[in-house]
């Protein structure tokens, strides 16, 4: 099978390696104590009811009225990203006091981890950064075969021993919270199994539960 990757670095003579590590290495994060403090107002804000953006949910933003009642049930204010990545591209462009258009030009803001349906990792400064836009494909689902499987393997194992702290802390609220179990208790509400379908609350359960799966 012909991969554009393969053919674009043996066209040019460039290592394989080499070109994984320059896209790892070109990868641009906020430092870390900014990501420390931010962080920490981003779990204030969750904990005291402040808005918290989050993506919208199904196609063309169809399910976003059963994502916003299911926060609420749980007394978290969402807000939906008006662009699905406005918030986190100001939150890294002020963290890394870096403006794409002016400071940067083909860099993509990426979700590291994904989950951008959860209010703890769509804003959160250690899921995002700033990938050169010829990578960008290979960190998410758009780019398919070995070599993709290569750079997102490398790309995460690196993000992940940085991030490690942050890893942890948000795989222990994630149990700690008990968002499974709340997420089952609103969709067995009546005021919710009377106005979808099941069709609807099982693919939401489905979602919602991959949305909140530890890292």
């Amino acid at each position: 099978m012909r991969d554009s990757y393969s053919e674009f670095i043996a066209g040019f003579g460039i290592d394989f390696d080499r070109f994984l590590k320059w896209g790892i290495d070109n990868t641009i994060f906020p430092s870390d104590h900014d990501i420390k403090n931010n962080w920490l107002k981003l779990l204030h804000r969750i904990d005291t009811g402040e808005p918290i953006y989050i993506r919208g949910y199904g196609r063309n933003g169809q399910g976003n009225d059963i994502i916003t009642q299911f926060y609420s049930s749980m007394s978290i204010n969402v807000i939906l990203d008006p662009t699905n990545n406005l918030r986190p591209s100001q939150i890294l462009q002020e963290l890394t006091h870096m403006k794409k258009g002016k400071d940067l030009i083909n860099y993509q803001v990426a979700h590291i981890f994904g989950h951008t349906k959860n209010v703890y990792l769509f804003e959160a400064p250690w899921n995002i950064c700033f990938v050169p836009k010829l990578y960008d494909p290979l960190t998410g689902h758009e780019a398919k075969g070995l070599f993709r499987d290569a750079f997102i393997k490398d790309w995460l194992k690196t993000i992940k021993t940085k991030y490690q702290p942050f890893i942890n802390e948000y795989n222990n609220l994630m149990y700690s919270k008990g968002f499974l179990q709340m997420l089952d208790n609103f969709i067995v509400d009546p005021s919710i199994e009377t106005k979808y379908t099941d069709k609807q609350i099982n693919k939401f359960k489905t979602d919602m539960t991959s949305e909140f799966a530890q890292i």
